[in-house]
């Protein structure tokens, strides 16, 4: 609410990967007036097999410094808590099952989902999820050879995706 008053933002689309996906859906609920639409980028919507395998492989993968030393460049000297937050949370036994579900019946703008064919946390259950469940009009986009960052890893696809999707719905 202060980062949207001090913008002075009116409309706005929400745009969110993985957990960041989870919350530009709260945004479109906290603000269904302004939230003309939502991004749902590789976001788990609820936990599933592949999502807790992901998470094992994580801390093992980080548990390696030289792999650790790469989530520095985006997360700086708060990289070790936000990668224990993330696999704390995420791996918690009473999140095994989460579900995002009631607050996906309550969006009613437009939603487009990207998720990566080979998302090392989810598959394409997670879109198909958001579809069955989101109040309002979906568009899902599953991008080929490509894991858990679509907008690094197939940057000028999620952009098309996006842009189409924006002037298909008339929003942008």
């Amino acid at each position: 609410r202060a980062l949207k008053q001090a913008l002075g933002m009116g409309q706005f689309v929400a745009y969110g990967h993985s957990v960041g996906g989870t919350m530009a859906v709260c945004c479109a609920l906290e603000y269904p007036d302004d939230c003309v639409g939502v991004v749902c980028e590789a976001t788990v919507v609820k936990i599933e097999p592949r999502t807790a395998a992901g998470l094992v492989e994580a801390r093992r993968v980080f548990a390696d410094q030289m792999q650790f030393q790469r989530l520095i460049k985006y997360h700086g000297d708060k990289s070790r808590w936000v990668l224990d937050a993330w696999l704390e949370t995420w791996g918690a036994e009473e999140m095994k099952n989460w579900s995002l579900e009631s607050s996906l019946r309550q969006v009613h703008c437009p939603v487009l989902s990207i998720q990566g064919a080979h998302d090392e946390f989810s598959t394409d259950e997670q879109p198909n999820f958001i579809a069955t469940h989101v109040g309002g009009p979906v568009v899902l986009r599953l991008i080929d050879e490509c894991g858990h960052v679509p907008h690094r890893e197939k940057q000028a696809e999620v952009l098309s995706a996006c842009s189409d999707w924006l002037h298909g719905q008339e929003i942008a």
